[in-house]
This record gives structure tokens, sequence and C-alpha cells, in this order.
């Protein structure tokens, strides 16, 4: 990330160019800036975005109408100097063509720094409508929670918006109304073709191999997008921004609205960009903890060490936006188990279009208050929201019809008022769980091979193990896995799992649409067996199944798997079955089991058994005790038990 520790530069150039104030030339503007070197101050080269970790620095933007000169991409000294000119020419027909309307940022930067107060004052229509006429009183990162089905999604996503109800003082939090659906957002994202294949999206996203821009939408339209069509969360974290640092990110994100740059999946991407906005505004640099890639959680959790000018933390507040189905499974579960099988029988009774619907017999009870009655229809009318959300290609528009027919009216009945039924328990944010990164150092002992030790790297997101926060709790998603063995003074590779995804899907009621299957993927490589170190092979996994959840924090599943790989048995097939189960946020287990036979061998039969165990509540380290079985006619049992230390960073 780019450094703009500014405090020096901006004093230096202050005393520099005060006694020019109000009545200089260009041309003496011009002299004095080339003097004082301002071309290479960090806040310059931030507003123009050039990368100054390159050879020869030059600008990410590929627009050609970002800059005044034809080597402003790479001569930011020749930009600076013609935007001295440009200020002061003729003010045209069109104000908003005019430089004081294209580059408000830059021109701030002249009136901050250089001390220029004699521009000339225009109107900018356009610049001022996208400000919201003086109305914009603070600004709100969002983070959207990923996605194990789309590979656009896996990471999440960060959006900005402008709010103009925002009451944010410096001491007293802003408490979120209903009229922000209004708001301006600002978005950031590669351009690709809409039915783009996934693995040519995974592709060309790694290596460049698209554009990449900022839009602006009405935040209802995020809402419609990321809420109600992809069924994701949206966390809302409110920034402690002044008044000319909210200036600044205003003007600063016109000039980049709609330029181009080049699209990298793990590096310049979302959360990239809008981490330079905000450094660029708060003169604080967020650095990934340092990493070389760039995930859009590490930027909260960045944002979550860092303070505004006033001394107060940065992240101001931060608030809930429920998907659907979040926001249902919550109000289900907070029914008692009367309410939950009236839901059922309301439900199914309004599915069966053969009879006429006749509500559960709970609501014709003298001693339910009309409270109780008001949550399961509520609860009804989210379960409803959810099908509408998950239904893609409007299979299901019959059911939500009638659904809707039976709810709506069963509501209409009951004295208005919310419940506030459907707000999850669980409120904390999604940066506050275990750290993106893992490095990990386990002591094994293997009965065959003896004592060893296992270095592990994994440098992005979780496994079964991991302290969860505001996102699935039974999920694994990493990309770059890598482990090595040292044993008897030799190190080996010992796996690698370029994509690892295993998503877990509870049930959580009996009613149709709410389920979803369980399933898993593995592309990577790993020693061929428990009993030796080395002999790769290259592997594809697959598995598929259900899942259910005996308990809140805690899931079983089983799966029918399959397995290709380049050693002997070339397509294996058969089961696993496992469990998860979290005592409380210091203690985590895992426990599964699998079978796999040749298909052309079925006697032949490898079975495998992990178990996990996590200790400790920190966001940044923990213990785990591992233990891994493996029994196949080649090399028979081998067990293998260790301690690990973990750093999540």
């Amino acid at each position: 990330m780019r450094s703009i520790k500014l405090s020096v530069f901006f004093l230096v150039s202050c005393l520099a160019f005060a006694w020019q104030a109000g009545n200089a030339s260009p041309r003496s503007l011009k002299e004095t800036t080339q003097l004082n070197g301002n071309a290479n101050d960090p806040l310059w080269l931030s507003l123009l975005q050039y990368d100054v970790s390159r050879t020869s620095p030059r600008s990410d933007i590929h627009s050609g109408d970002f800059f005044l000169t034809a080597r402003g991409h790479q001569d930011p000294e020749a930009e600076l100097l013609a935007l001295i000119d440009a200020v002061y020419e003729p003010v045209p027909d069109d104000q908003n063509a005019h430089a004081v309307c294209r580059f408000p940022a830059r021109v701030l930067y002249l009136q901050r720094v250089l001390n220029v107060d004699d521009l000339p004052d225009l109107s900018c229509p356009d610049y001022e409508e996208w400000s919201g006429y003086g109305r914009i009183t603070g600004a709100t990162l969002i983070f959207a929670s990923g996605s194990l089905g789309d590979p656009a999604t896996f990471y999440g996503h960060i959006l900005l918006k402008f709010t103009t109800n925002a009451t944010f003082s410096g001491n007293t939090p802003r408490q979120t109304g209903r009229n922000s659906l209004l708001d301006r957002s600002l978005n950031y994202g590669a351009v690709f073709p809409k039915n783009e294949n996934a693995a040519v999206y995974v592709v060309k996203g790694l290596f460049g191999g698209y554009s990449s821009t900022y839009t602006n939408v009405e935040y209802y339209a995020q809402l419609g997008n990321y809420v109600q069509n992809q069924d994701r969360d949206l966390w809302e974290y409110e920034l402690n921004l002044t008044q000319d640092q909210l200036e600044l990110l205003i003007a600063s994100s016109w000039e980049l609205y709609q330029q181009e740059n080049t699209y990298y999946f793990l590096s310049e991407n979302c959360a990239y960009r809008f981490a330079e906005l905000i450094a660029l505004v708060t003169e604080q640099d967020i650095n990934f903890q340092g990493k070389p890639w760039a995930l859009p959680l590490d930027v909260f959790v960045d944002l979550d060490t860092m303070q505004g000018s006033n001394g107060l933390p940065l992240i101001a507040n931060i608030e809930r936006i429920h998907a659907p189905t979040t926001r249902f499974l919550s109000a289900y579960e907070a029914l008692d188990g009367e309410q939950q099988l009236a839901l059922e029988l309301s439900v199914r009774s309004a599915l069966n279009t053969d009879q006429p619907y006749v509500p559960a017999p709970y609501f014709g009870r003298s001693n339910i208050s009309d409270k109780d009655r008001a949550e399961v229809v509520e609860a009804g009318l989210l379960y409803i929201t959810m099908i509408r959300s998950q239904d893609e290609n409007g299979d299901a528009i019959e059911d939500v019809v009638s659904l809707d027919r039976a709810f709506l009216l069963q509501r209409v009945r009951l004295p208005a008022g919310e419940t506030g039924i459907g707000l999850s328990a669980d409120t904390r944010p999604p940066h506050e769980g275990h750290r993106t990164s893992t490095a990990q150092i386990t002591y094994l002992n293997n009965n065959r091979l003896g004592g060893g030790v296992e270095l592990r790297l994994r440098p992005v997101l979780t496994d079964f193990l991991s302290l969860s926060a505001g996102e699935a709790p039974f999920s694994e998603l990493s990309m770059g896995d890598v482990s090595f063995i040292l044993r008897g003074g030799t190190a080996r590779l010992r796996r690698f799992d370029a994509l690892q995804i295993t998503a877990i899907s509870t049930r959580k009621s009996r009613l149709p649409y709410e389920y979803k299957p369980s399933w898993r993927l593995r592309f990577g490589t790993e020693s061929r067996s428990l009993a030796k170190d080395g002999n790769l092979v290259a592997l594809a996994e697959f598995g598929y199944g259900h899942a259910f959840a005996p308990t809140p924090n805690t899931a079983l599943y089983g799966m029918v798997e399959g397995r290709l790989d380049t050693g002997q048995h070339t397509v294996r097939a058969g089961f696993s079955i496992g469990a998860i189960a979290r005592i409380d946020d210091r203690v985590q287990m895992m426990l599964s089991a699998r079978s796999l036979s040749p298909i052309r061998n079925y006697e032949r039969t490898t079975l495998q058994s992990d178990f996990g165990l996590r200790i400790g509540d920190q966001r940044d380290s923990d213990f785990r005790l591992i233990s891994r079985y493996e029994n196949d006619d080649i090399s028979g049992q081998t067990m293998e038990f260790g301690l690990s230390y973990s750093r999540h960073f």
C-alpha cells in the first residue's frame, strides 16, 4: 500500500506558498511548485493513483480523460503544471467542462497545500449533484459477505456509501434510518461478460485479464442486488471523518468515477481500491497486515486499529443488514416449539392448492396472545421473502403466490406493528473472527515414520476450526494452502490445495425450500499415503450430501464422494461422514471419516479419519490438537498425532 504520511510535507509546502496566496500568477505558481518538488508529494501522487512501488512510477488509471496531458500517467510534474494552467483558463459555456469542475480533488490540493485562493467561482452542476448539494454528512464502508457458490464472491466485497442522514459528530453514533435508501453508493469491480464461465473468470481475474471501473447507483439498488437477489448479509461500517476528509473523499470519488484500471482478483481489487481512498483522506496506511494480497475483510481488520482525527476510533458505528435467509432462520429459531409447528402446518396448508387454506389450530386458541400469533405470521412472511431471493428461475412463483395470499390475509387480521423477530442474535461483525491468513507449526508423531514438524501456510480464509463471526459457521474455503514436512533432516512437500471448498448446509426446519445440499470441492496435490513422505499425486475431489444440526452449534453431515488422481487407482468413489461442534468461542472440534475404493476393485478400500480440536479464542492465534488415521491394502494402518500452534494474520 502506498504511504501517504503527509504532515511534514504539508507544513513545508504551506510555509513555502503562504507568500503567494491570492495574487500569484500561474507562471510564478508553477515555478515555485517545481522548486519545492510538489509533484512528488505523496498526496499528489495518491490523487493520480500512482503506483510508486514500480521502478518507474506510473498511474494505475488507463482512461485518457483522467489526465490533462498525454504524459500525465507517468509524469506527475507535467500533470500538476498543466492543472495550474487549466484552472485559470477562461470559463466555457458548459462550466462542467472546466478543470475546476472536472478535478475537484486536485483543486482542493491547490487550495489546501499550495494556498491557492483566487480560482474562478463556478457552479459545477454535475459535481454539485454528485456531492448531494452539500447534504452529504458522512461516509460508510460496507462489507458484503461472501458466497461459496460463486467464485466472484468467495471473499466478500466492499462498497462505499455517502450518507445524508448521519448525525455522528465525534462522540455520538448515528442511528441508521430507512431514508438511507436514496444515498449515493460507489462500487468497484471487474467488467466481464454476463455469462462468463467460472473457470475463465478465475484465471483471467488472477492474471489481469479484465478491466475494472468505479460505478455509482443509489443504495436501494445495492440492497436489491446483494441482499434480495444474492441473499448476502451487508455490514455497514460508519467512518469517523472530519468535514475536510469527507469533502476530499467525495471529490476524489468523483474524479475516479467510471475511470478504468486493470483488475487482479487477489491484489488490485475492490479491497485495494477502497483502501486507497480511505488512506488518501485519513493519511493512515491500510497495508493488509503486510500481505501481498488484498482481501476485503482485511480492510476492516486494519480500520479497527485506526483512529479518527478526534482521537476516537475510525469506525464510528457498525450495523448489520440481514439477508432473507439469515433473517428467516433467525426468526424460526426464535419461535418456541408450538409456534414452529404452527408455521409448518400453515405453510403446508397454503401450499396444498387442492384444499382451501386452513390456519394451524394454534391461531384459534384463546390463550395465545396477538403478539405470539404475529410472530408466527411474520416468520412466514420472512420465509416467503427467502424463497423469492433463492428462486432464480421462477420455479417457485406459484407457491409464493399461494403463501403470500394466505399469510398476508392472516397478518391484516392482527394488530399493526412489528414484532422485531428475525434479527440475528449473533451481532459480532466479521472482522472480529480469526484473521484471514494462517501460519501453523505442528509437532507430529507418526507410528511408522516417527517424529516430525509440519509447516503450513494458508493464505486465505477459513477451515472447520476457525473462529467465525458474521459468516456461515460450518464451512471451509482456502486457496494456496501449502504444507511441508520436516523429518530426519529432510523437508518435503506434503500437501498443496490450490482450491478447497466445503459448504455444510444444515436443515433448520421441516419447511420446503429452506434446505440446501452440502458439497465439497478440492483441487491440489498430496502425499499418496500417510505412511510415506513425498510420493505426491495430483488430485481432484468432490462430494455431495446432506447435513442437519442437532443443536445450533453442531452439524452432522454425510456425503457421497469421488476422487480422481494420478496414482495407481485413478478413479475412486465412496462416502464420508463428519461432525463439527462449537462448545463456545474457546473450544471447537471436528471429526470426519471417509471410505474410498477403486471403481474396478471395491475390495481395496482406503479408510481415513481426521480429528481436530481448537483451544483459544484469540483473533490472532490458537492451539490445536490433531489426529489422523489411514488404513489401506498396501501400507496397513498408520496413525499420526500432533500439537499445533496457529498464528493468524
